[in-house]
């Protein structure tokens, strides 16, 4: 039930031995919010029967795992190599040089539960309650969750070398994003505002809809 869906190359140069890495991402984004969470649609809603059908079991399965029928934002990321040509109508060819690696995973936005242990520590939370254990910033709190598997084509490295590089690596990649996050919101980086005004209208006009549309249908019930 959305409209979002991006394609995207990444190369990285790694240190010698390692062969340059090459990375095609597949994201796609939808939502549950103008559903009664039994799979029927409340409303008008545009017609992306693609994305839709990307994402509706991941949504099914967060319903069927609980949560009280909250409302939620998914961003599915996948790689794409050349078994995958022709699919949305892309030509992937091989690497021209290096090697393309494998990833799984994605996000899920959702309101943060006020008994939730992040909510406890956000820079809108902590002081911020009233004696009836909530106050305004409170309701407006996003819990973002990261989902991530790579295979990053290593087969000359111990597994458990790998998993303890790539879960090190992960969580500093994450504060990086986090910093550029807070620059761009600060002002700081001129080319990233830029480029998010390039496409507000296609991506982030949509996400900040969704966004405040969720909010207020968990607010409401």
């Amino acid at each position: 039930m959305g409209r979002v869906s991006q394609v995207i190359l990444v190369e990285t140069e790694v240190p010698w031995p390692i062969a340059r890495r090459e990375l095609i991402l597949n994201a796609v984004s939808c939502d549950d919010i103008d559903s009664d969470h039994d799979g029927h649609v409340v409303g008008d809603e545009d017609d992306d029967d693609v994305s839709s059908d990307k994402c509706n079991d991941n949504n099914r399965g967060r319903q069927d795992g609980g949560g009280g029928g909250t409302s939620r934002i998914l961003v599915r990321i996948q790689s794409l190599d050349c078994e995958d040509n022709g699919e949305d109508g892309l030509e992937i060819l091989p690497a021209a040089k290096g090697v393309r690696i494998k990833v799984d995973g994605g996000f899920v936005f959702e309101k943060c539960p006020m008994d939730h242990p992040m909510a406890k520590t956000s820079s809108t939370g902590g002081d911020t309650h009233d004696d009836d254990g909530g106050g305004d910033d409170d309701n407006n709190l996003i819990l973002l969750t990261f989902t991530f598997s790579v295979d990053p084509k290593l087969s000359i490295l111990p597994q458990s070398v790998l998993n303890f590089f790539l879960r090190t690596a992960m969580r500093q990649i994450w504060g990086m994003f986090l910093h550029v996050a807070e620059e761009v919101g600060d002002g700081k980086r001129p080319a990233h505002s830029e480029a998010i005004e390039r496409k507000r209208e296609a991506l982030y006009d949509w996400v900040e809809e969704r966004t405040n549309a969720m909010l207020h249908r968990s607010l409401s019930k």
